[in-house]
């Protein structure tokens, strides 16, 4: 192989498109310092792969790109080729030209090719590895590159062996079994942690995938049994459904029918009430009518009866004035007859008295007479007063006696009077009790009636509001039901479950169902433990499977146990004898301080009870487990226990010993054991709560439907009272009416009477006063006439003086005086007597003429109340007729209104019971038409199950349907419910999970397996490289070290030098030590030696490695700078020796390099800051010149 061309494109200083192809030999590139020479060793180790910008002059890799100059702009890609002959295959690849191109483009972007098609890095670099080319290679020797030999390390010098022995490739091969090594003892640790972590799920998950495999089996069966219970449910109740629509059509016409009787019988109740309206107002009005002629009537009675006794009273009058007047003319004919009599008297008397006068004139003296004159005159004149005074004792004696019989008379009237008014008083009496009594009667039936009629509202309202709480308690009394019946199934479905065993699994349901061939079999796990509400769901999560570990005395039993269900393949099951089994327990100071922090609930054995015999169950699962109040607090109480517990919370959530959690709630998760126990005690609460409450409201609504009844017959006895009391009402304020008339008209009566009875009390009042009056004037008149009596004798007294004077002369004048006296005296006794006479004769005449007049008025009277009484005698037989008539009209609207109330009654009564038979009817259609509801919501719940639950349609399940009977398939349903429930809550998942994790365990495994052998072959292989690179290694050093000590002779003239291993007993990690003793010196290292030495030394090496290991080509930048010229000699000499088996590419400055060249480019810069190549082959020129 060989360097066939370059190719430079903006990179650096050269802008333009360069080309530099090379020739066999040497080929030397010279030019000015600056003009971008060693930017073409810098492009075939950036061409080659190198990474590094600083080893490239530059900061950053984009530095590298042309940046422009005075004249020209900066490009945006740096593209470089180099190309090789590759017909011998050095390079492995087929090609037999292989170009390598890279391009960077100032964004960042880069490209690598090779043969125009783009690669890796890594591919650019692994063409060159191992063939002693490439950017790091003894091939490309940049300036700077030699002191970097001589300067290194013994350590790092050993690369240079390396690379010559190829064993870089052997390195990066045992970097990268290192590397694999490394991350297999990573993965190593990391599938062992996994490994052991899924070993702690499997024997859960196995379980879990176990039951879920039969869950599925069963579910399966289970399914299809559903699925034809389905169609059968399907079938049935569509078949209801068609009975139920006929139903509702019948109800519906039943409804309807009761409807238009409701209508009908609503239209007659209106119009019987209606009519009844009209009747009670005729009614009313007749009544009033009635009332009102009655009254009337009752007026005119009265009134006729009042004229009846007043034309009696006036008869009476009349009779007793009748006899007053004849009385009173007898009595004025005896005075008028006393009178004419007494008259006579009086003119005797007078005559007497004048002749006595006339004698007595004639016999008395003249003193004598004027004393007994003046005396006779003043005795005369005492008589005189005496007798007016007798006159007037007499007359007011008259008028006592006529006052007296006047008194008598009126006395006599007012006792007829005070009897007639006892009597009207007794009437009024008697009708004013009877007013009161009928007063009190009204107001009994007033009461009566609004009592009734309140009654009747309230017992109206009642049965209203008991017909809304019939209603509602029927339906209180109906979801009752509802709740008790679907309570019921639940539970006896749960029953059910417990008698057949389901929920467990179905080992354990076979030991079961032959308990009693076991002998030492106590019980299931779920069955011996009693746990608190609170603690259900955390021991059910935690114990899982274990609730349904069998328990035993002993081993024997187990093994029993254990043969029986393997002879007859009748399931597994777990047993936990107890004579085997040992308690688990927390240290007690671990307990002690665990029980003290927060948020624990207890040890979960201390939590659960069982009976004395069997606490060594509880202590083996769950004598280690802690229940914590939330997965919070089990996570912090995780983290401080001093040791590994299992942890589970209340809400089910579990924190294994490992540290892994568990937890979650599954969508369609069963209940578990220990909860399915507890439903049922809870269900079976419920049950007997509601079979008291259904009785309760069962009752309850038999007691309104009785007291709906009674409420129904009361409101219509209450209507009928109602009626009966309204009507008494009606008639006993019509009769009260009628006594108030009456009373009225005996009160205008007794007022009448006792006017005229007020008017005689006045006039015996009168009388009394007159009497009284008369009596002190009598007494007073009697005490005048003592006095005047008196003063008379005195008068005759002196009088008889002056007679004793004159006794003898005038004793016949004294007894003419006497006589004259007593002639006078019985003369005004005549007149007294003639004058009282007179004034009883006026009296009578008065009293005859005040009877006579009041005998007319009377008469006049009778006469004016005779023909009003024929009027109201007419106008009472009027009044009579037409009460008969309003009572007879009263009596036929009470008798109509009766039977009306009776129509109107019955017509309310077939109301109300066509409105409870319309309301039984619609409740029936309601019922119906729920139940055609409930159907239809059954049958698109069975088909929407079909659908959503199964994804088939109805006909195609039809089809898919088992040909079973009802019978046999409640049977089989039931017994593969059994078996679901008997299995009870399943993770599906698990079977997936199990086989996943099972086969990630196998996986693992393998993969543990694999990477173990994986590290076992890693690590021989690491040997193998390790043996290998340090045979290689040893082989080349000892190649390299023969060479050296040749090579080294030949360049410096002589000398000698050698290579050491600094470790020889380490040959991976030995440095490489360089000794020389050039001629003339002493043997030392390379450090001691002169810079040009050091650098000689340095290129001997390079020469060295030429030799044992050729490379195709070789690049040298300026390697020579600091030789001499002897030392450039023999520097050029030695590429000429090499020049056929290796290609030289030599930038130099020095001239006996540059004669050995057989090609020379020049790099020069004509442009500023742009390089450009001239060349010119040497033997050409050689040619040339030896033509000339």
């Amino acid at each position: 192989m060989k360097l066939k061309s370059l190719q430079i494109s903006g990179f650096k200083s050269f802008a333009d498109k360069t080309t530099i192809n090379f020739e066999d030999g040497i080929t030397g590139i010279v030019g000015p310092n600056g003009s971008g020479k060693s930017n073409i060793i810098e492009a075939v180790r950036w061409v080659m792969g190198e990474q590094s910008a600083k080893s490239l002059r530059g900061g950053k890799m984009p530095d590298v790109i042309f940046s422009g100059s005075e004249s020209r702009q900066a490009l945006n890609r740096a593209v470089v080729t180099i190309t090789f002959d590759n017909t011998d295959h050095f390079l492995a690849t087929d090609y037999t030209e292989v170009s390598v191109t890279r391009k960077l483009f100032r964004n960042g972007d880069s490209q690598y090719l090779i043969n125009q098609s783009e690669c890796r890095l890594k591919d650019v670099l692994n063409l060159f590895m191992d063939t002693g080319l490439g950017r790091d290679s003894f091939s490309v020797i940049s300036q700077g590159r030699v002191e970097e030999i001589f300067n290194s390390k013994p350590e790092e010098r050993r690369t240079i062996i390396e690379e010559v022995a190829g064993i870089l490739s052997y390195k990066q091969d045992k970097q990268k079994a290192e590397a694999e090594l490394t991350k297999t003892n990573d993965y190593l640790d990391r599938v062992s942690d996994l490994i052991a972590e899924l070993q702690s799920q499997l024997d859960p998950l196995e379980e879990q995938s176990s039951l879920a495999k039969d869950y599925l089996d069963q579910k399966e069966t289970f399914d299809k049994l559903e699925k034809t219970r389905l169609v059968y449910t399907i079938d049935q109740l569509q078949q209801q459904n068609i009975k139920a629509t006929s139903d509702i059509k019948d109800a519906t016409q039943l409804v309807k029918q009761y409807q238009d009787k409701k209508t009908a019988l609503s239209a007659d109740v209106v119009h019987l009430k209606q009519e009844r309206t009209e009747l009670e107002s005729q009614k009313d009005q007749c009544q009033a009518e009635l009332l009102t002629v009655t009254k009337r009537y009752e007026s005119l009675s009265g009134q006729q009866n009042l004229d009846s006794e007043k034309n009696k009273y006036q008869q009476q009058q009349l009779d007793q004035l009748a006899k007053t007047i004849k009385t009173n003319q007898a009595k004025l004919d005896a005075y008028q007859q006393q009178k004419t009599v007494l008259d006579a008297e009086v003119k005797k008397r007078q005559a007497e008295v004048t002749d006595l006068k006339t004698q007595l004139k004639s016999l008395s003296t003249r003193e004598l007479q004027r004393k007994q004159k003046a005396i006779q005159a003043k005795i005369e004149q005492l008589q005189a007063t005496y007798i007016e005074k007798m006159q007037a004792v007499a007359q007011v004696h008259n008028e006592q006696v006529n006052l007296k019989k006047s008194y008598e008379q009126d006395s006599q009237q007012q006792r007829h009077v005070n009897a007639d008014l006892l009597k009207l008083e007794d009437n009024l009496n008697e009708i004013t009790e009877a007013h009161k009594e009928q007063q009190r009667v009204v107001e009994v039936n007033k009461k009566q009636a609004e009592l009734s009629e309140t009654e009747l509202k309230k017992d109206l309202d009642a049965y209203q509001k008991l017909a809304a709480s019939q209603k509602q308690s029927q339906d209180s009394w109906l979801d009752a039901v509802r709740i008790y019946q679907q309570a019921k199934t639940r539970l006896e479905t749960l029953s059910s479950s417990e008698v057949e065993l389901r929920g467990f699994y179905q080992g354990v349901q076979n030991v079961l169902k032959r308990q009693a061939d076991f002998q030492g079999l106590i019980g299931v796990v779920s069955d011996l433990i009693e746990v608190p509400d609170k603690y259900t769901k955390a021991i059910e999560t935690v114990l899982g499977g274990q609730l349904q570990h069998l328990v035993t005395q002993d081993d024997q039993n187990a093994r029993q146990i254990i043969q029986y269900l393997t002879q007859h393949k009748a399931g597994r099951v777990t047993v936990l004898p107890l004579s085997r089994i040992r308690p688990k327990q927390i240290p007690a100071t671990v307990r002690q301080t665990i029980l003290k922090q927060a948020g624990v609930e207890g040890v979960a054995a201390d939590l659960v009870m069982t009976k004395p015999n069997l606490t060594l169950v509880k202590q083996y699962l769950l004598g280690n487990i802690l229940i914590a109040s939330d997965l919070k607090q089990a996570s912090e109480l995780s983290k401080s226990l001093p040791m590994r517990l299992k942890i589970v919370t209340l809400n089910g959530e579990i924190i294994n010993p490992t540290g892994s959690m568990t937890g979650g709630v599954n969508r369609h998760q069963n209940a578990g054991l220990l909860t399915q126990k507890q439903i049922r005690a809870d269900l079976q609460k419920q049950v007997t709560q509601m079979q008291r409450e259904l009785t309760n409201r069962e009752a309850l609504v038999n007691d309104f439907k009785e007291r709906l009844a009674l409420a129904e017959t009361k409101g219509t006895e209450q209507r009928q009272l109602f009626n009966k009391n309204n009507d008494a009402y009606k008639d006993a304020k019509t009769q009260l009416e009628i006594l108030e008339n009456q009373m009225q008209d005996l009160q205008r009566r007794i007022t009448a009477v006792r006017y005229e009875s007020g008017q005689n009390e006045s006039l015996n009042r009168d009388f009394s006063t007159e009497s009284e009056r008369l009596n002190k004037q009598e007494n007073q008149l009697k005490a005048e006439l003592q006095d005047l009596s008196d003063a008379t004798k005195d008068q005759k007294k002196a009088l008889e003086n002056l007679r004793e004077t004159q006794e003898k002369g005038q004793k016949v004048t004294a007894q003419y005086q006497e006589k004259l006296t007593t002639a006078r005296v019985q003369l005004a006794q005549v007149k007294a007597n003639l004058a009282s006479l007179t004034d009883n004769i006026d009296a009578v005449v008065k009293l005859l003429t005040a009877d006579q007049l009041k005998q007319a008025q009377l008469r006049q009277n009778q006469q004016t109340q005779g023909s009003r009484r024929h009027v109201t005698q007419q106008e009472l037989a009027e009044n009579k007729s037409q009460i008969e008539r309003l009572q007879k009209d009263l009596n036929l609207s009470k008798t109509k209104l009766s039977n009306l109330e009776k129509e109107l009654t019955q017509k309310e009564q077939d109301l109300q019971r066509v409105q409870e038979l319309s309301s039984v009817a619609a409740d029936d259609l309601q019922a119906i038409q729920i139940k055609a509801t409930h159907l239809t919501e059954q049958i698109d719940h069975a088909l929407g199950a079909l659908s959503e639950k199964y994804q088939v349609s109805f006909e195609l399940a039809q089809q898919q349907s088992l040909a079973i009977s009802q019978e046999q398939l409640q049977t089989d349903l039931k017994l593969a419910k059994k078996g679901l429930e008997e299995i009870g809550e399943v993770n599906v998942g698990a079977i997936e999970e199990y086989q996943r994790v099972s086969s990630r365990y196998q996986f693992l495994n393998d993969q543990k397996n694999d990477l173990m052998t994986s590290q076992k072959q890693l690590l021989e292989t690491i040997n193998e490289i390790d043996a290998e690179a340090a045979t290689r290694f040893k082989r080349t050093f000892d190649k390299i070290s023969v060479s050296f000590s040749k090579v080294f002779v030949r360049m410096f003239g002589g000398g000698k030098a050698k290579l050491e291993l600094t470790d020889p007993d380490h040959l991976l990690t030995t440095g490489v030590e360089i000794k020389a003793q050039p001629p003339g010196k002493k043997f030392q290292r390379l450090s001691l030696l002169s810079g040009g030495e050091r650098a000689l030394t340095a290129i001997t090496l390079l020469f060295s490695i030429l030799e044992v290991n050729p490379v195709p080509f070789c690049i040298l930048d300026e390697v020579e700078a600091a030789f001499d010229d002897a030392n450039v000699t023999r520097f050029a000499d030695y590429l000429r020796n090499f020049r056929h088996q290796t290609q030289f590419v030599v930038i130099t400055h020095r001239k006996g390099t540059m004669v050995e060249c057989d090609v020379l480019y020049g790099v020069t810069m004509q442009e500023s800051g742009i390089s450009k190549m001239a060349s010119v082959s040497l033997e050409d020129v050689s040619r040339k010149e030896t033509q000339i």
